[in-house]
C-alpha cells in the first residue's frame, strides 16, 4: 500500500481510471493496484474535474507531515486532543500524559497547525462556514420525528414523607417526556480549520435558538397522589462539531458532535396543589436529567442522524471557486 504518500503515477492513474469505468470498486481497485481507497477517490476527484490524469499542483509550503504520520496522528486525535489542540497556544498538553515518542509527533503536528494550518486563510474561512451552514440547513430540514422532537426516558425518584409523626413512603415520576428544539440549532461564531495539506479537520461551535422539555407526572403517597406537568426552558447550550473533509472536495465525515452542556434551565411545575413541598424534589429529578443524560442523548440522536445526512452534502474543496 502507498504508505509513504508517493505521488501516483501517470500510468498507474490510467489502470485507475480503466478500472474504475469497467464498474470496480474503489477498494477492488486499491487491492489491484497497491493503494489505498481514499488513494483511488483523490485520482478519480481530480480526473472527473480536471479530465486530465495529471495531478493538480499544490500551492503554499510542502507538509511537514508525511501521508504515514497524517494518518497515525489523525487516528490518535480524540476529540478532547483535537479541541486541545485548538484551543490552547501553550505547550502544556506535552508535559503530562504522553510517551515521549507521542510528545514529538504532537509537537510536529502542533508547530504545523501554528506555522500553516493556522494561517489565515479567508477564502476558505468562508468556505467552511458556508459549508457548516449548508450542511445544517439540509439535514435539519424536515427532520421532525428523527431529532426533534427527542423522547426522554421515564424518571422516578423514592422519598420519605413523615405525616402526623408517622413516615410515609411515597414515589415522585415523570414521563411521556419530550425534548423539542435539536433542529434549530446553528453555527456559533467561525468555524476553526485544522489543514493537513490533503485533509481537513473543520471543527465548529454551534447553538439552539430555542430549547425546550415537557413532561407529565404524577406524585404517590400511599397510592394517592395528584397528577402533574412540568416544562423545562432551557436557555444556552454549548455544542461542538468535529467533520473531517478531504481538502479536494468530496464526501466528508462527521467525527462527533456533542452536546456538552445545557444551561440556565428553568422549570415549572402545575398541579401539585396541597403538596406543593414536593416542587424542589420533582425539580432536581429534571435537572439532574437533562443536565446530563438528556445532553449525552441528544448528542448520540443528532450525530447518528447527521452521520447519514452529511454523505448527502459533499465539501466543496479548498480550490473550488466561492462566490
Amino acid at each position: 500500500m502507498d504508505l509513504k504518500g508517493k505521488e501516483i503515477a501517470p500510468e498507474e492513474r490510467k489502470i485507475i481510471r480503466k478500472l474504475r469505468n469497467e464498474g470496480k470498486t474503489l477498494r477492488e481497485i486499491g487491492k489491484i493496484v497497491g493503494k489505498t481507497h481514499s488513494s483511488i477517490q483523490r485520482v478519480i476527484n481530480n480526473y472527473t474535474s480536471s479530465k486530465s490524469i495529471i495531478p493538480k499542483p499544490r500551492s503554499g509550503r510542502p507538509s511537514k507531515l508525511t501521508a504515514r504520520e497524517k494518518r497515525y496522528v489523525f487516528k490518535s486525535l480524540t476529540t478532547d486532543k483535537i479541541e486541545k489542540l485548538i484551543k490552547t497556544s501553550s505547550f502544556e498538553l506535552f508535559s503530562k500524559k504522553f510517551s515521549t515518542m507521542k510528545n514529538i509527533i504532537y509537537l510536529t503536528v502542533l508547530l504545523s497547525i501554528f506555522a500553516c494550518a493556522f494561517g489565515k486563510d479567508e477564502a476558505l474561512q468562508k468556505k467552511a462556514n458556508d459549508y457548516i451552514d449548508d450542511f445544517i440547513a439540509k439535514a435539519t430540514n424536515g427532520s421532525g420525528g428523527f431529532i426533534d422532537p427527542l423522547p426522554l426516558d421515564e424518571l422516578k425518584k423514592g422519598f420519605e414523607r413523615e405525616i402526623g409523626f408517622i413516615k410515609v413512603k411515597g414515589e415522585a415520576k415523570l414521563f411521556d417526556g419530550k425534548f423539542f428544539g435539536l433542529s434549530t440549532m446553528k453555527r456559533a461564531g467561525n468555524a476553526t480549520i485544522i489543514d493537513l495539506d490533503d485533509m481537513l479537520i473543520i471543527s465548529t461551535a454551534l447553538t439552539f435558538k430555542k430549547l425546550h422539555a415537557t413532561y407529565k407526572g404524577g406524585l404517590r403517597l400511599n397510592d394517592a397522589g395528584p397528577t402533574i406537568s412540568l416544562n423545562a426552558k432551557i436557555g444556552g447550550s454549548k455544542v461542538t462539531m468535529f467533520i473531517v473533509a478531504p481538502a479536494e472536495g468530496g464526501k466528508a465525515e462527521l467525527m462527533s458532535f456533542t452536546v456538552n452542556k445545557l444551561q440556565d434551565i428553568r422549570i415549572s411545575i402545575w398541579g401539585l396543589g396541597p403538596m406543593g413541598w414536593a416542587a424542589s424534589l420533582i425539580s432536581t429529578l429534571a435537572l439532574n436529567a437533562l443536565e446530563k443524560p438528556v445532553a449525552k442523548a441528544a448528542s448520540l440522536k443528532v450525530m447518528e442522524h447527521f452521520i447519514k445526512e452529511i454523505e448527502k452534502v459533499p465539501f466543496p474543496g479548498k480550490e473550488a471557486e466561492v462566490f
